[in-house]
């Protein structure tokens, strides 16, 4: 028997989501001024939304290993492995960056364990799950252990591009990190040793690029999740239940780790594009009705925008995070002290393609179009047209 935890159910987004509460109230209770994480995207925007939601007085610094787009990204030196936080911090320092400072990379937060406890409510035989930093997998054995359980969890992780098996990387010579489950990506991972030490009874597996992308394939018959969020997936193909001798009649829980804000906004495009019958045809269908005729959805909303709290609700909603923030630096507040007409604004931006103005290119207000059109320049400027995301 099969079960699917996944975290976008939970969440809304990602795993990642998970625990940023955490790093946040820490760094404010040691007095800091700003956090920096190695990040490919989930993670250092699950903690900004988090610092944006409390106000906090935090800047996040994000360490990446390509072309900054803004100034609180950090490039890592090409074929340099960051693995201590010293050598993060320095970094940062480097850049001439001198706050009260520090990394929060390696941080496991105890909700992991909380949401490890979900994942084995029903005592499964096997659990199946992505593994990136190793963070959440190392989370549900620990639970295992500490429960007692016979679980077997087996983690699924790209060949020859995750720390993990370190030395597997470094015969790589290309020093290629692409993958189409790019989130599970990573030179250098500090929990290798006790991630390894376990793997007697809870194996991680190496698998292929095209493994993955049929596992990214099969997921979406089932649930909505990013290509890294689908790996687990690949435990629907019987050759691999074959090879790990795992019954037909086993009780396996798939983790599928959710999906991120930008991913969302690229597979609404592309799937709007190929089947616009579809679930997310349908939705992109009713954003032109809403922003050609003056939909009730926007009435609604507008007249339930009465207070933080409900503004605080739709900014947990993955789609409206870029629009919500965009109108907040318009109207220079934060995206909780958004009034009803200025959520109105938010819903409208909300149903706008990220590559133009279809649904508004023959809009009668000169003040809306124009920031439709300030929009759509901002999003092509920062993010080719990728997704409404940050513009901090």
């Amino acid at each position: 028997m099969i079960s699917i935890y996944n975290f976008a159910d939970i969440t809304g987004t990602t795993h990642k989501e998970a625990g940023v509460d955490e790093i946040v109230a820490d760094a404010l209770s040691r007095n800091l001024e700003a956090i920096v994480v190695i990040s490919s995207g989930n993670f250092s925007e699950a903690i900004q939304d988090e610092i944006d939601r409390k106000q906090a007085p935090l800047v996040l610094y994000t360490l990446i290993g390509e072309q900054p787009k803004t100034v609180q990204e950090i490039r890592i030196p090409q074929k340099q492995i960051l693995r201590t936080k010293k050598e993060r911090l320095d970094l940062v320092r480097s850049a001439g960056i001198n706050l009260r400072i520090d990394d929060y990379t390696d941080f496991i937060p105890q909700e992991y364990g909380r949401y490890a406890e979900g994942i084995l409510s029903s005592d499964p035989k096997y659990v199946i799950c992505p593994v990136g930093s190793g963070k959440l997998w190392l989370s549900i054995v620990r639970k295992v252990e500490e429960l007692g359980l016979q679980t077997r969890v087996i983690g699924i992780t790209p060949r020859n591009k995750n720390g993990i098996y370190y030395e597997h990387f470094l015969a790589d010579r290309s020093w290629n990190l692409s993958s189409v489950a790019d989130k599970l990506t990573a030179p250098y991972t500090h929990l290798s040793a006790e991630v390894l030490s376990k793997s007697s009874r809870h194996p991680i597996l190496e698998v292929s690029e095209r493994q993955l992308k049929r596992a990214y394939r099969t997921s979406r018959k089932y649930t909505e999740c990013e290509p890294s969020g689908a790996a687990a997936f690949i435990y629907l193909d019987q050759r691999f239940r074959t090879e790990l001798g795992i019954k037909d009649e086993d009780e396996v829980t798939l983790v599928s780790t959710g999906i991120g804000y930008k991913r969302l906004r690229k597979e609404i495009q592309t799937e709007s594009k190929v089947r616009t019958a579809g679930v997310l045809g349908t939705i992109l269908t009713s954003l032109v009705a809403i922003l050609t005729a003056g939909s009730l959805l926007i009435g609604q909303a507008q007249q339930e925008v009465e207070n933080r709290e409900t503004a605080a609700h739709y900014y947990q909603q993955t789609s409206m995070k870029g629009p919500m923030r965009y109108v907040a630096g318009i109207h220079e507040k934060s995206v909780f002290q958004l009034n009803q007409d200025e959520m109105g604004e938010a819903f409208m931006l909300w149903g706008m393609e990220t590559d133009g103005l279809d649904f508004v290119s023959h809009s009668k207000d000169p003040r809306k179009l124009a920031m439709y059109e300030d929009f759509a320049m901002r999003c092509k400027k920062y993010h080719g047209c990728q997704g409404l995301v940050n513009w901090d």
